[in-house]
């Protein structure tokens, strides 16, 4: 009877570590899971405290007559109070997507689209109204307020907006911006967005400060018809000229000249 015990006890022994394993080993694998899970918040969360530091770093205010303010349709000042604009600084990001044609000609129109939303999850890029489907079009997470402001410039494009240029966000909406440009020049050019934000919208001098710029390079190519039609002079020119001296000759002798012009 002893013995039995005594052989039950050593059976117990072996048997119970093994258990005891087996549950650290299910423990590690979920805590692993729990970890793995949680890193993306992590990552998100980091990212979001970077950008609110740099973005502290990089502010730049100026104060603006409310009589120059173009407040949106949307907006009407006497429902909202300054701390109802206002939105939490410390916490408030938003989804953007800033969409432009990577090739553009010159003359010819395209249209630039800026969305921005404060739900993080949405997929702005559905909703843009341009095909971009064979372009990388890019969503970003900036911080964000109630009342924004956007201008695209560039130094060779004719730019025209078709939206308002303040515009109100509110939850479950999406805010969209849209730019007809023209190419004037051939070559790398760069469109520069520019947002920012405004607050004490109540005060004489609302404040505007810069929220973030971000920049698109545009390669433009010449547009044959376009610049037929903008140089047709110089062209009646050149083909006199080309009757007269011949073509080999002229181009061997205004060779240089040749490049210069059509930007060889």
């Amino acid at each position: 009877m002893e013995g039995a015990l005594l052989i039950l006890f050593l059976l117990l022994l072996i048997a119970s570590p093994r258990r005891k394993n087996k549950g650290f080993k299910a423990l590690i694998k979920q805590a692993n899971t729990v970890s793995s899970s949680n890193s993306d918040e992590k990552v998100d969360e980091e990212t979001i405290r970077k950008l609110h530091l740099e973005e502290n770093n990089n502010s730049d205010s100026i104060s603006e007559p409310s009589s120059q303010l173009q407040l949106p349709s949307n907006y009407q000042k006497q429902n909202h109070s300054v701390s109802s604009i206002e939105l939490d600084d410390e916490k408030c990001y938003g989804r953007v997507v800033f969409a432009a044609s990577n090739n553009m000609q010159v003359g010819k129109s395209e249209w630039v689209e800026l969305l921005i939303s404060i739900d993080l999850k949405a997929d702005l890029r559905r909703e843009l109204v341009r095909d971009y489907k064979h372009e990388e079009i890019k969503a970003y997470i900036i911080k964000i307020h109630k009342l924004i402001k956007a201008r695209l410039d560039g130094n060779n494009f004719k730019i025209q907006i078709s939206s308002e240029e303040i515009q109100l966000l509110e939850f479950n909406t999406i805010a969209e911006w849209r730019w007809l440009v023209i190419p004037q020049k051939a070559g790398q050019q760069e469109l520069v967005l520019t947002l920012w934000k405004i607050f004490q919208v109540q005060a004489s001098n609302p404040t505007i400060a810069k929220l973030k710029t971000f920049k698109k390079v545009i390669k433009v190519k010449v547009n044959p018809r376009y610049w037929i039609q903008s140089n047709w002079l110089k062209v009646m020119q050149i083909l006199i000229a080309i009757a007269s001296t011949g073509i080999v000759s002229y181009i061997y002798k205004n060779w240089s000249s040749i490049k210069k012009f059509f930007g060889f």
